[in-house]
């Protein structure tokens, strides 16, 4: 398959782990509304009127009378402001409502929309005052305790989707790290053989198009180095080869001439003729190093690299005493 596929599908699950995450939430708000935990959204708004003419005909003593879902502000009679948990602008609009109030008949319920989700309802009070509702267009906690102690329920929804996004994309994307490290798994053990010179394997292979198209390749390079690496070392090793053929073939001469100087010294020793046979032995001496190197040369040509310079045989006579004084005509004689 090739490598967009995979890329694709890995998007793919990441859309539907959100959208699960979302849902998730959006369902347990949905769960709290139906058990009667939460008000719905529209309930503030939708409820005013009924809400507003229950307090009228009841009175309101204190928060505890007023539903969750609606702010409040009541007035005296005299139009002074005797509870409210309403602020800024709302406190505003909702004062100027609740004055105008004051003088309307008793059950009269005014409504307006404040935009922005926002329904005011103002109406005057059994005995005097006057009393002003705004509802936004929110779900709330129908219980107080509850509405003081933790965020809006939408709010409340909205960081747990968050979250739970949060959560499913880490865990698609560590799945997803996963997979591409197990289908990249063949290319990085390819390169750790070929980078520590094993040649010798066979190069494995994916699902993935373009993974596979980078093991050909690399695979065509193992084969390349492989064949590369045998003729230099065929190369070398008919070199090694011929040089030991042909060290072997100086082993005869040089033991021949050795044994020929060897004979010529013993030979003038016995005549006493102390020159030639100092002259006879330094040649026995160099031929004896030459064949240590001989013997070095073809080691080397076996691979052995840890071989020892031979000895390198008996001094001469020349490097031992002063230079030999002319033979007199009579000897030469």
């Amino acid at each position: 398959m090739p490598l967009s596929f995979v890329i694709a599908r890995y998007f793919a699950y990441a859309f539907a782990a959100v959208a699960t995450a979302w849902l998730a939430a959006f369902m347990a708000l949905s769960a709290a509304i139906n058990a009667g935990f939460v008000y719905e959204a529209s309930w503030g708004p939708a409820n005013a009127r009924e809400v507003a003419e229950g307090l009228a005909r009841d009175g309101v003593c204190g928060q505890q009378d007023v539903p969750t879902a609606y702010r409040y502000l009541i007035l005296n009679k005299d139009g002074y402001v005797l509870m409210t948990d309403l602020e800024g602008t709302r406190l505003e609009d909702a004062t100027e409502m609740a004055r105008a109030a004051l003088a309307a008949d008793p059950g009269t319920v005014e409504i307006e929309g404040g935009g922005s989700g926002l329904t005011y309802a103002a109406f005057p009070l059994k005995g005097g005052g006057a009393c002003a509702l705004v509802s936004e267009y929110l779900p709330q906690w129908v219980s107080r305790d509850l509405a003081g102690l933790l965020p809006n329920p939408q709010n409340l929804m909205l960081v747990g989707a968050a979250a739970g996004s949060a959560l499913a994309l880490a865990l698609v994307a560590r799945r997803a790290s996963r997979v591409i490290s197990r289908k990249m798994a063949p290319l990085a053990e390819a390169a750790g053989r070929v980078g520590a010179g094993d040649l010798d394997f066979a190069v494995g292979s994916t699902n993935v198009r373009e993974v596979n198209d980078v093991l050909a390749a690399m695979d065509a390079m193992r084969t390349s180095l492989a064949e590369s690496l045998e003729a230099r070392w065929a190369a070398e090793r008919g070199q090694r080869e011929q040089v030991a053929s042909l060290a072997h073939d100086l082993k005869t001469p040089l033991t021949v001439l050795r044994a020929n100087a060897d004979f010529v010294a013993e030979e003038l020793e016995d005549e006493k003729d102390a020159d030639l046979a100092a002259a006879a032995r330094d040649i026995a001496g160099s031929v004896e190093r030459l064949d240590g190197y001989v013997r070095l040369l073809i080691e080397a040509s076996r691979g052995s690299g840890g071989a020892e310079r031979a000895p390198c045989g008996r001094p001469s006579s020349a490097s031992r005493s002063s230079p030999r004084p002319p033979r007199s005509p009579g000897r030469e004689a």
